[in-house]
């Protein structure tokens, strides 16, 4: 009986929990629903393709982004929720939907329209998943860090960068 007992929990119950379903997103929960702010979500084929792009999103979006001189001089720091529609083919109604300082604003949908042809790459070459035409959330968080601080609590100098190196791959097959 013990014998029994110990080959399911050790053997048999892992499988069972690879056997699910498990999708890691950074910005959504498996529902759909934005981390950020959950009463806005995608839908689940838009999640799935989602899913599979985001890192090449986010990271283009990154490197598209730039802190705003006047914040920067000023130390302002701030959040910004972008929405733009997907409509299979372009990127269109690239809008604001918190309100936040103008200048982060601005850098948010001039980095979200730089980004505009990764997106659209990224996402019809997943068309294959469903129907991807829709809304996409993206919150952007605008934060300085003191350097000296940093030094101090890692004991190394931070390298910042804007994305994750595994982000870089951009040829991905899923």
């Amino acid at each position: 009986m013990k014998r029994n007992l110990f080959l399911f929990c050790f053997c048999l119950l892992p499988l069972f929990s690879v056997a699910q379903e498990h999708r890691f997103c950074s910005l959504y929960f498996n529902n759909g629903k934005l981390q950020a702010d959950s009463s806005l979500a995608i839908s689940a084929d838009q999640f799935k393709a989602w899913w599979r792009a985001e890192p090449n999103i986010v990271a283009t979006i990154a490197a598209n982004l730039t802190y705003p001189q006047v914040c920067l001089r000023n130390a302002v720091e701030g959040r910004t929720l972008v929405a733009f529609d997907f409509t299979g083919t372009e990127v269109k109604n690239i809008r604001i939907l918190n309100i936040s300082h103008d200048h982060f604003n601005e850098a948010a949908i001039n980095a979200v329209q730089n980004s505009a042809k990764v997106i659209i790459e990224e996402l019809t070459s997943r068309k294959h998943l469903g129907n991807l035409k829709g809304t996409y959330y993206l919150p952007l968080v605008f934060e300085l860090i003191d350097v000296r601080k940093e030094i101090k609590k890692r004991g190394a100098v931070p390298i910042i960068q804007p994305s994750l190196p595994h982000f870089q791959n951009r040829n991905l097959e899923y």
